[in-house]
């Protein structure tokens, strides 16, 4: 397929799981990047990486940015699937810091794209997981400015809820160990916290040329992660302007609490912090919920230290302490970016560009910019006699004039009153929400509930939408784990029903993050369920409604399926239909009545006419494990349509039971496309692999029976990867099984004694 359109020009790169090929489209007449995944090892990362190398193509592909590469088209041919994407012509960011670390300048244009990319990855869920300075493009425009593209998406998710971090060849951990992060590491649970953090470390490494997390070997580089060992950016970088430095350095926190929640966050930090310093501030803003920890040094040297009114901005120069002196980033004609330097920073006490300073007495000295000659005025002369004009006697007001006057003053004082009365409420509000946000940090931090009264919610939830608040971030959080100081009301439900009521003047940026919050109270309850049902119901197709699923995905019941299934229906994005196959997943699994939910899905099924809504339907069917829903699966494993077939098998592949192993075997062996049956092996896995309650002797014949039936030796290696998973004596009998067997090659064998040598000494 790929040769009927796209001619090959020549390898541009390869990585761990794939190939990029520069390509001509024969049809829209332009040069293409085209990737493929490359064949695997002795585990079930092949599979793994065909799947996420679509995932790539589906994510990316809802992702329009001028800052993210393009994805042109995606699909599959006999040789494996494969991902069309623009070609960039330009040279990697670590290409560009190899002749110098970046000046203040183009380094706030580099920040400003990438935050700008970031968060429209991020309005999708996605995350990157693998940003470093290899993965950001520099490509010049006909403007002379240069634009920043973020390429490689391979590694990327989509990520609403966290996800755990993978690992690909070796065991070895996916991305580049300068710019990980310590939960990937740790194999803790990632989200887009994880990506701010290898921003950090690529916006650190563009401005000193050093990584911030370094050693001589891999696990000293881990070590000095883990341990958040780091030289201030400041003490390495002294002639930038210290509010900058400090926000590289909240990116890097060890917490992941403490640093920037989001890529617009970080952005806005940012502009916010370079504008006050521009006006003559100081360039600290309002600090968050969740200070910054102090970070390990390893150098012994005292840090480059400023007095408080110090000059912080790109005119007060020093000389760096890099290597590299900071060069600006040159066009292949060796000319620098067009793009429009920020307004000089000026010191605090200045006047225009002449600072002023006043001297006793009847003078004031303007000291000029240019030669610093203070240039007097002369003090004002004595004032001239006036002449004196008679005034002659007022009439007195007559009555009538009185009492006019009189009405208006109690009319005035009235309004006064009203005036005097907002403004302390308004006062009385605003110390309520800083006393609130004040027991937000100690309470968070201690992972604890913060007790409210009704009226203390209400005021937490009217001035996140108040246009005048600036740090809405506290009142985020307080609304993260509000719970109630009595036992009168739900502040989850109240929370719900302010999010849901028509009329408010709320972002869709702030309905998610009362979603969240409304996700991680203790007090969720089935009205506040409902409001979210009603309100998905009502905007099927509205971003924050997936998020309203997703929020009762751990708790809601069979009293919700047919809402949610009605979602579906009327639904035409694709998160919130995955959002809603999600959370009906964990219901249907849950329930203890899965007959009748069958039986809805099955009505609903054979009245459908949306061929997607089918095949979703299919796939829902088989985690009912009811015999109804079973039959229909059988059947619908023998139509001459390939996707029906395929829905069908991976709807068997999630039965509560291992009965369909036969069945779906049966579909494996007899399919001839090497394409279908890596599909239909996979759900065999899944099957197999789903924590299902079996003795060691069931597991050994089911696992042989499926090695057996597989011919190629691919296909044999991904289920053997996938037995060398499992650390338990069923395996392990398996593996001693094969390495007698005539029809295992020596490959094979070998990886497997290696495997079986591991598990020894891991058990010693």
């Amino acid at each position: 397929m790929v040769e009927e359109r796209y001619e090959i020009r020549g390898k541009i790169g390869q990585g761990g799981v794939g190939a990029v090929y520069k390509a001509y489209d024969t049809q829209l007449r332009r040069e293409v990047a085209i990737k493929r995944v490359l064949a695997d090892e002795l585990d079930e990362n092949n599979e793994t990486a065909t799947q996420n190398l679509l995932k790539e193509a589906t994510a990316l592909s809802s992702v329009q940015h001028p800052h993210i590469c393009t994805v042109y088209d995606a699909g599959l041919d006999e040789d494996g699937p494969f991902v069309v994407m623009e070609l960039i012509n330009g040279k990697t960011l670590d290409e560009m810091i190899e002749r110098g670390t970046l000046t203040y300048e183009d380094f706030r244009e580099v920040a400003i794209q990438t935050q700008e990319a970031m968060i429209a990855a991020q309005e999708l869920n996605l995350v990157h997981r693998d940003l470093k300075p290899s993965n950001v493009m520099v490509s010049w425009l006909p403007s002379g400015r240069f634009q920043i593209k973020l390429v490689d998406f391979g590694l990327a998710k989509f990520a609403a809820q966290p996800s755990l971090q993978t690992i690909d060849h070796g065991d070895s951990v996916f991305g580049s160990i300068y710019f990980m992060t310590p939960e990937q590491f740790e194999r803790v649970e990632l989200d887009q916290r994880t990506d701010m953090y290898s921003l950090g470390a690529m916006f650190y490494y563009s401005l000193t040329g050093k990584y911030p997390f370094d050693g001589e070997t891999a696990p000293q580089v881990m070590a000095s992660h883990l341990q958040n060992t780091v030289i201030p950016l400041q003490q390495m970088r002294p002639d930038l302007p210290v509010w900058l430095s400090e926000w590289v350095m909240w990116h890097i926190q060890r917490d992941m609490n403490h640093r920037p929640a989001s890529a617009k966050l970080a952005l806005d930090k940012f502009l916010a912090d370079e504008s006050l310093a521009t006006q003559g501030g100081m360039g600290q803003t309002q600090q968050l919920i969740t200070p910054a920890i102090p970070v390990l040094r390893r150098n012994t040297g005292p840090v480059a230290t400023r007095p408080a009114n110090a000059l912080t901005g790109p005119l007060a120069v020093q000389a760096p302490s890099t290597a590299t002196a900071p060069q600006p980033i040159l066009s292949p004609e060796g000319k620098p970016s067009n793009s429009t330097s920020p307004v000089a920073i000026q010191p605090a006490g200045t006047l225009g560009s002449a600072p002023v300073n006043i001297i006793p007495g009847n003078t004031t000295t303007l000291l000029a910019p240019s030669a610093g000659i203070p240039a007097e005025q002369p003090a004002p002369e004595a004032e001239a006699p006036q002449p004196e004009f008679h005034i002659p006697a007022k009439k007195p007001m007559s009555k009538a004039m009185l009492i006019v006057i009189a009405s208006m003053l109690a009319v005035a004082t009235i309004i006064m009153s009203f005036v005097l009365f907002g403004a302390k409420k308004e006062k009385d509000h605003q110390e309520t929400y800083s006393k609130l946000i004040k027991d937000v940090e100690a309470k968070f931090q201690a992972g604890e509930p913060l007790p409210v009264t009704r009226e203390e919610l209400d005021n937490l939830l009217t001035r996140l939408i108040k246009p005048s608040i600036k740090d809405k971030i506290g009142g985020r959080y307080a609304l993260s784990i509000a719970a109630a100081r009595d036992d009168d009301f739900s502040p989850t439900l109240e929370i719900a029903k302010f999010a849901t009521t028509p009329g408010q003047d709320i972002s869709d940026e702030l309905m998610s993050d009362i979603f969240k919050a409304i996700n991680l109270n203790p007090n969720f309850d089935h009205e506040a369920h409902k409001q979210l049902l009603e309100y998905a119901t009502k905007n099927p197709s509205k971003k924050q409604s997936g998020e309203a699923i997703k929020r009762m995905k751990p708790f809601a019941d069979d009293f919700y399926i047919d809402g949610i299934l009605d979602v579906y229906e009327n639904s035409n994005q694709i998160a919130i239909r995955a959002s809603c196959s999600n959370t009906l997943t964990e219901i249907i699994k849950r329930s203890k009545t899965k007959s009748s939910i069958a039986a809805n899905i099955i009505d609903r099924y054979d009245n459908a006419t949306d061929s997607d809504i089918k095949l979703a339907y299919l796939r829902l069917l088989g985690n009912t494990g009811s015999k109804e829903a079973v039959n229909i699966l059988n059947r619908e494993l023998k139509s001459k349509d390939i996707l029906i077939r395929l829905s069908a098998h991976k709807g068997l592949s999630s039965s509560p039971t291992i009965e369909p192993f036969e069945a779906l075997l049966k579909v494996y062996i007899e399919e001839k496309n090497e394409s279908h049956r890596k599909k239909y092996r996979t759900n065999i896995i899944t099957l197999l692999g789903s924590g299902k309650k079996l003795s060691d002797k069931q597991r050994i014949n089911l696992w042989t029976k499926f090695i057996n039936q597989t011919s190629t030796q691919p296909g044999k290696e991904q289920i053997i990867g996938h037995i060398a998973g499992q650390k338990s004596r069923w395996a392990i009998n398996i593996f001693n099984s094969l390495l007698v067997a005539p029809d295992i090659d020596d490959k094979i064998k070998g990886k497997i004694k290696n495997r079986r040598e591991a598990w020894s000494k891991s058990n010693d």
